[in-house]
């Protein structure tokens, strides 16, 4: 692999409700990714912005020249959570085709993550198991209207991480 193909592929967002293995997934991803391209891929951990620029602050890590990345939380969460929690997402119909425009233009994709065997655990979140189900099943309709190459897999199926890295490689012609 040259050195202009690993800094043109692209990267993989994991987004999904919280205890659906994100973070576990995502370091998975980083690790398979650095086997193939021969360099380290760092995961990028998003958390709730108060970003006036939304597009910027969920595509910056695209334009970065160090990728790629795997994207641990992103827009998706937002046009979850904000209607939820907030009334409403910090990012309007213009702020997410923006966005997505510039995920299609860095040729990045989304995984969301629904683990088939989903078992409330207590932690430190700041809502109800109730309230985590609204969030999963806010995920779903999200995903079915974002308009960007997705894919919806469970974390804890082992073939889950080869089917999200064989996406990669096709999508980035790597093989």
């Amino acid at each position: 692999m040259t050195e202009n193909e690993v800094k043109t592929a692209s990267s993989i967002i994991v987004d999904g409700a919280d205890q659906q293995g994100k973070t576990t997934f995502a370091a998975k991803l980083a690790k398979w990714m650095e086997e193939i391209i021969g360099k380290p891929v760092e995961v990028i951990h998003f958390v709730k912005s108060k970003a006036q620029d939304q597009v910027g602050y969920y595509t910056n890590p695209l334009l970065r020249a160090d990728g790629p990345f795997v994207i641990d939380r992103n827009y998706v969460s937002e046009l979850v959570y904000g209607p939820l929690f907030r009334g409403k997402s910090a990012i309007d119909d213009s702020d997410k085709s923006n966005i997505e425009m510039k995920y299609d233009e860095a040729n990045a994709f989304v995984v969301i993550l629904k683990r088939k065997n989903y078992k409330w655990e207590e932690r430190d979140e700041m809502y109800t198991k109730d309230d985590n189900l609204k969030i999963i099943k806010g995920f779903d309709d999200v995903y079915d209207s974002i308009s960007i190459d997705k894919m919806k897999v469970d974390a804890f199926d082992e073939e889950s991480v080869r089917m999200v890295i064989q996406h990669w490689i096709e999508k980035n012609k790597l093989q």
